[in-house]
């Protein structure tokens, strides 16, 4: 299915990319928030990827918050795939590709409650990884599995992933100013938690099919000004590799 997703001339992102290496998964908990999206073919979200030969093949997985897909600006879970650099590929289960096995938790469900500024805090467990038998990569939300991608829609992703990210994105459609579109929960990363939105224990899986923090990775901030990002240089307590991203979108500084 051809779609927004598909076409990411106005893209934004706040994020950690880890490469220079072969991955056969990844795992993170994800806050989850409510972003205001200021017009309908914009979306704002929170996720994994899981990349193979320079974006040729993604797999991706978080919530997202997308008024023309769902007709709704409350949050959702979702999942996305693309085999030949965003040409291509589709939502949930919006074409042939992800096959869902678990019929309880649905894809493109509502995700509910969401966290409140200075408030209660909610939070996803998700995990994408390679299965040593049959090559598929299954998806894992609150450690249930989901479903599958068959081996057949990623084939630069046969011998691991080239990269993986984690992180925020922005779509806008604004010709000549930049959208008031939020990322994450609308507030910068210095506000920290409660506050600003969080991804923790950000893990990848090893060669040898053990999960470790990142052994490097790298800051891709697309627009500063309008969204940002911290990641802390702890990672040895009960969050692990963890960080806050967002912002506002335009204001003073964000035009």
């Amino acid at each position: 299915m051809i779609n927004d997703q598909l076409n990411l001339k106005n893209d934004q992102h706040c994020s950690i990319n880890v490469d220079h290496d072969k991955f056969y998964g990844v795992k993170a908990t994800l806050n989850v928030w409510n972003p205001k999206v200021e017009k309908n073919y914009e979306f704002s979200l929170s996720q994994v990827w899981v990349i193979g030969r320079d974006l040729q093949n993604t797999l991706e997985a978080g919530w997202l918050v997308h008024p023309h897909l769902y007709g709704t600006v409350e949050t959702r879970f979702f999942t996305f795939w693309t085999s030949d650099n965003y040409k291509t590929g589709c939502y949930n289960l919006e074409c042939p590709g992800f096959v869902q096995i678990n019929r309880h938790n649905i894809l493109a469900s509502y995700l509910r409650p969401v966290s409140e500024y200075g408030g209660q805090q909610y939070a996803i467990d998700l995990e994408i990884f390679k299965d040593k038998t049959t090559g598929n990569w299954w998806l894992r939300l609150q450690g249930v599995d989901m479903g599958y991608w068959p081996k057949e829609l990623s084939p630069y992703l046969r011998e691991g992933a080239d990269r993986v990210d984690f992180g925020g994105e922005v779509y806008y459609f604004r010709p000549g100013a930049h959208t008031s579109t939020q990322m994450g929960s609308g507030h910068f990363a210095a506000e920290g938690f409660k506050k600003s939105s969080f991804i923790k224990n950000a893990q990848v899986l090893d060669t040898s099919y053990v999960y470790r923090n990142p052994p490097h990775f790298y800051h891709l901030i697309d627009a500063e000004r309008c969204y940002d990002i911290h990641v802390s240089s702890k990672t040895d307590g009960p969050w692990g590799q963890f960080f806050f991203f967002g912002g506002p979108g335009r204001s003073a500084k964000c035009t």
